[in-house]
């Protein structure tokens, strides 16, 4: 039956979804704004657990130079110190960032360090604990800046 073939209701869901674009808009918004408190909640809860899974891909809800456990603490870091340019790259942070790791099957280059711990590396290009190290040629930039 043709009625039942995958590719053609995909097919026709999108010609639905083209053709009725502006109903489709419509009924989404008013959804969301009559059930503000679910929708904010469904998000908070998508966005821990996508933080979540990072965190655990990249070694756990622990910073690698301190030992700092608490969520509210931790951030990624880019190992190689290129996390600047990789955000204007990409025009992404925090859970979008999270997400496209997430696309990409959490590619290397990154660990989780606590807020101080990777401001210290960002800011002064070594950390107070001597536990972490930028690992590229970036760090000889910010000891150049630096003096």
């Amino acid at each position: 039956m043709p009625y039942k073939d995958p590719q053609n209701i995909r097919a026709a869901s999108e010609r639905y979804r083209q053709t009725h674009h502006e109903k489709i808009l419509a009924s989404a918004t008013n959804y969301r704004q009559t059930h503000r408190a679910q929708c904010r909640a469904a998000t908070k809860r998508y966005r821990e657990t996508l933080r979540l899974e990072t965190f655990n891909h990249y070694g756990g809800t622990q910073c690698v130079c301190c030992g700092e456990n608490r969520l509210e603490f931790l951030t990624l870091d880019h190992i190689a110190g290129d996390g600047a340019a990789q955000r204007g790259r990409l025009r992404r942070g925090g859970t979008s960032f999270y997400s496209i790791l997430k696309k990409q099957n959490f590619p290397d280059g990154f660990r989780i360090l606590c807020w101080n711990c990777n401001c210290s590396l960002g800011f002064f290009g070594y950390c107070p604990h001597g536990n972490v190290k930028i690992e590229s040629d970036n760090a000889q930039d910010l000891q150049m800046r630096l003096t």
